[in-house]
């Protein structure tokens, strides 16, 4: 009956009572009826939250020890060597060693994005043990079931308090689609915090298992900024140009504001369109990388190319249809691997896939136009400064050197550029 007492009067550290005959756990927010006795919330504790009941019995069966010792044992002016060794394995609030190990781990998984499987890896579990050969590693269970709650709770207690003394809060939103075809609204917030530092944080990523109209979307995002606390505090929403999210937020009666990164995308994508000779050379140069991605051989071969001619190790870059630059890229890395590419191709037998004379000279000219365009993309794609206030001088820059460089200014995609800006 001792025992039983000593654990109850514990279970106190983890709930908290509220007005009537309510109380809380603290640890995932759980609301219960309390008669007077905790039986139901030691079973609370023991089924949801297993870790922390061991620490609470651990605790009551260690301070029940360490009285019924120091009666036996009367006064002392020695510190008791397992008492300093205690004090030593405790950590600022109180907390014990395994509950801020067990929140690093917890850490790493989700700043390094590994999956909650790491913590079974022979290798990891080796290293620990050597680290520290006293520390139990948690489940994945508690991982996920309990620390991880525990810590998204605090974590957005956090945010909340600090979004309540903001004035003002920028939204950036877009749809996107996963790999396993589900789709998803993520919505980031952008504000300047009481040290005047500008703070990015994404406040909801949200699975969209409805239409994806505009005023689906809207309802969505409403939600978002209401759960937020925030409404009347959003001076404005960056999306794409797709017509679904602005209607979305013109419905909200928010400024929007289209993101100019995807729309010097869109301009691009039109203005490569409009040269059939790019669009035949730059299909050639696609045909080449997806070779050399999807044969070993080929790839081997490659390699050993450039390390014969003292070259470095660089593989072909693939582009991704959503972002123009990456086709930059492809274009740049293959003209700059071009020749031992060729040579490659030649050793693989497929000397038939070779860029012609005239097409190496064609597709050297885009990567000079586009290069503005690139920088311009990068220098938008900061997450440490404003970027807004820079647009309509990077246009300026763009269009001087589209209409004045000597170099490119008579080539037919700068010209198609230059009205695709203009419109």
């Amino acid at each position: 009956m001792s025992a039983k007492r000593s654990k109850s009067s514990h279970v106190w550290s983890y709930m908290r009572k509220e007005e009537g005959n309510s109380v809380v756990c603290l640890i995932c927010k759980t609301s219960f009826k309390f008669t007077g006795t905790p039986s139901n919330l030691l079973k609370h504790l023991r089924l949801k939250h297993p870790t922390e009941n061991e620490e609470l019995i651990k605790n009551a069966e260690e301070q029940k020890a360490k009285k019924s010792k120091s009666a036996a044992a009367g006064p002392s002016t020695q510190p008791n060597i397992m008492d300093t060794f205690q004090a030593a394995m405790k950590y600022k609030d109180g907390a014990p060693r395994k509950q801020m190990l067990d929140r690093l781990v917890l850490r790493m998984v989700v700043e390094d994005l590994q999956p909650f499987s790491v913590i079974e890896d022979r290798g990891f579990c080796r290293l620990v043990k050597a680290l520290d050969p006293r520390y139990s590693l948690p489940s994945r269970r508690i991982l996920a079931r309990t620390l991880l709650p525990e810590i998204f709770a605090q974590e957005r207690t956090r945010l909340e308090a600090e979004l309540a003394q903001v004035q003002f809060i920028a939204l950036t939103t877009d749809l996107w689609t996963s790999r396993r075809t589900q789709g998803f609204l993520t919505v980031t917030g952008h504000y300047i915090d009481a040290h005047w530092s500008l703070q990015s944080v994404v406040l909801e990523t949200r699975r969209m298992m409805i239409a994806h109209t505009a005023a689906n979307i809207a309802e969505e995002l409403d939600c978002i900024i209401n759960q937020w606390r925030i409404k009347g505090k959003v001076c404005a929403i960056v999306t794409d140009n797709a017509s679904s999210m602005t209607s979305a937020v013109d419905k909200l009666n928010i400024r929007h504001l289209p993101c100019f990164a995807h729309t010097l995308n869109l301009v691009v994508k039109d203005a490569l369109k409009s040269d059939s000779q790019i669009i035949a050379a730059k299909k050639k140069i696609s045909d080449i990388v997806t070779f050399f991605h999807h044969s070993v051989k080929a790839s081997d071969c490659l390699e050993r190319t450039q390390v014969t001619h003292g070259k470095e190790k660089r593989k072909l870059i693939q582009d991704v249809d959503t972002r123009w630059n990456s086709t930059f890229y492809k274009i740049q890395r293959f003209l700059e691997q071009e020749e031992l590419v060729t040579t490659a191709l030649c050793l693989a037998d497929r000397s038939n896939m070779c860029l012609t004379g005239e097409e190496k000279i064609l597709m050297r000219k885009p990567v000079s136009v586009l290069e503005p365009f690139e920088q311009a993309t990068r220098e938008l794609s900061s997450d440490n400064f404003s970027t807004l206030s820079k647009v309509l001088l990077l246009v300026h820059l763009i269009q001087h050197v589209l209409k004045y460089d000597k170099d490119i200014n008579t080539l037919p995609l700068a010209q198609e550029l230059q009205k695709q800006i203009q419109k």
